[in-house]
């Protein structure tokens, strides 16, 4: 809303987080984090790179529990501490690994021949050599998510963010 503030045009003069991942990190269902962030920006991003057919390239194929909106592409690697709304608080522990789930639309059911997005990932979207041999060879987007602070969100909630 616009009488509240935001860091979002703070420039982001940092890396990419890598917390300790905590017990409460985790949430019901699925295999690492409960909670999966993306910018709409990033998004965008990618299916400006994508050759071809680039309508299916939407956040519903990274299967996220948040999007947000008003960010640059990729910021949200940068951040560490993440309020929604008036008091809901998550923490950023690690960028979000891609596998070759997001290249089946979760609409149809149909994977994609061509192995997109994921094969445009790839070529941008690599974790640091150094991290590689924790993190695996897969490509990122997105931040996984652990919950500090319950509270009800809604969509069209402000976003608020800490780049530590």
């Amino acid at each position: 809303t616009p009488h509240r503030d935001s860091n979002f045009n703070i420039p982001v003069i940092s890396s990419l987080v890598y917390c300790k991942r905590d017990a409460l990190d985790h949430g019901a269902y699925s295999d690492l984090s409960g909670y999966m962030m993306m910018a709409e920006s990033s998004v965008a991003d990618l299916a400006t790179r994508v050759e071809g057919d680039k309508k299916y390239i939407s956040a519903s194929r990274f299967r996220e529990n948040f999007v947000v909106r008003g960010s640059n592409p990729y910021e949200e690697d940068t951040w560490d501490w993440i309020k929604i709304g008036d008091s809901t608080i998550f923490r950023n522990f690690k960028p979000c690994t891609r596998c070759i789930l997001t290249t089946v639309d979760p609409e149809t059911g149909v994977l994609d021949p061509n192995k997109e997005p994921l094969r445009t990932l790839e070529t941008y979207r690599q974790l640091d050599e150094a991290i590689r041999p924790v993190m695996g060879q897969s490509p990122v987007l997105g931040i996984n998510l652990g919950l500090y602070t319950p509270g009800i969100v809604k969509v069209g909630d402000a976003v608020y963010v800490n780049c530590d």
